[in-house]
């Protein structure tokens, strides 16, 4: 069994994401689990800097992954059972999430990426900075990240954007939004 980390990316020297990969072989989903908390916990230990993103095979076992610092913790089953659901109910959408998903330019240009916010954003209302990106950028804003961590789907129109958010837009390519909205 290989345990690895891996530094996914960076958008500035704060901002670091690692992501812990436990490859299992024969193991069992239990066994994996473990040995990828091991991981986390271990990564979390020498770089608290680290923006930890864990996937977690057992839906029970995330009451021990809680335990860590991880940022964000993916189960694996419960994210299929839920687009597996949502595809047998809402024809085509597992082709779009996987579209949004990937940056394979063969399945479509558009990505769900985030954003640093502009500053010239803040204080605005969320449906005037929805304009101004899609007319400016062409993205288009889907949810608001809060600096401490909070994500806002689908924000009312009327919430007024702060200095430290970030914009989840979905967008045909990376997009400086500093340089690009007024």
């Amino acid at each position: 069994m290989a345990t690895t980390w891996s530094a996914l990316g960076s958008s500035g020297p704060a901002r670091r994401w690692c992501s812990p990969t436990t490859h299992g072989g024969s193991r069992s989903a239990r066994e994996i689990d473990g040995k990828t908390l091991l991981t986390a916990l271990a990564i979390e230990a020498t770089n608290a800097s680290c923006y930890t993103c864990v996937e977690v095979l057992l839906l029970e076992d995330v009451e021990h992954f809680e335990r860590t610092k991880a940022d964000e913790l993916i189960v694996t089953g419960e994210v299929t059972s839920l687009l597996l659901a949502s595809a047998a109910t809402d024809h085509g959408m597992s082709r779009v999430i996987g579209d949004l998903l990937t940056r394979d330019p063969t399945r479509g240009p558009d990505n769900l990426v985030s954003m640093d916010l502009a500053s010239s954003m803040v204080g605005k209302p969320f449906v005037d900075v929805l304009a101004d990106v899609k007319r400016t950028s062409g993205a288009t804003v889907v949810a608001i990240e809060a600096e401490r961590g909070d994500l806002e789907v689908n924000p009312p129109s009327d919430r007024p954007l702060a200095a430290g958010d970030r914009l989840l837009v979905i967008s045909g390519g990376l997009v400086d939004l500093r340089t690009t909205v007024p």
